[in-house]
């Protein structure tokens, strides 16, 4: 069978079909892990744990891995504050799925951190114990500490 400049367009058009509907179902892999989320007390003495690991006192700013959630605490004596970080479907993840449902291509994306946000990125804790009010406060009060072991 004879060459034909013609067949290799062909193959190279199916191959570049064939990287475009993988490439597409797996945009989460092309998204950091990470995400960044601030931290701030109303005590700037407080130390803020992520995870049970310090992290700062007052604020911090920290990159989390996307693909867990989270529980940030604020502790000031024996008192503290907590609140939960939680993961998400992100957007890039609505994408890999849509990806997966119209071009019939697994769910490969689904596997990335990227697949995940956290929310949320801004976290402000009240800490008993000589400082402000902050009314859009959602975190946990916990008073003699809060340890939860």
């Amino acid at each position: 069978m004879p060459f034909h400049p013609t067949h290799t367009r062909s193959w190279c058009s199916v191959l570049a079909l064939c990287v475009l509907l993988i490439s597409t179902s797996g945009c989460s892999f092309l998204v950091d892990g990470t995400q960044s989320v601030n931290i701030t007390t109303t005590q700037a003495e407080a130390e803020i744990f992520v995870d049970g690991q310090l992290v700062g006192r007052g604020t911090a700013r920290v990159d989390l891995a996307k693909d867990d959630s989270h529980l940030v605490v604020a502790k000031l004596g024996g008192q503290s504050a907590q609140k939960p970080i939680t993961k998400s479907i992100s957007l890039v993840g609505v994408l890999d799925i849509a990806g997966g449902i119209f071009f019939l291509v697994p769910f490969i994306g689904i596997a990335a951190p990227g697949f995940w946000t956290l929310r949320p990125t801004q976290v402000n804790l009240t800490v008993p114990g000589g400082g402000g009010s902050n009314d859009n406060d959602d975190s946990i009060y916990l008073p003699g500490g809060g340890d939860r072991d």
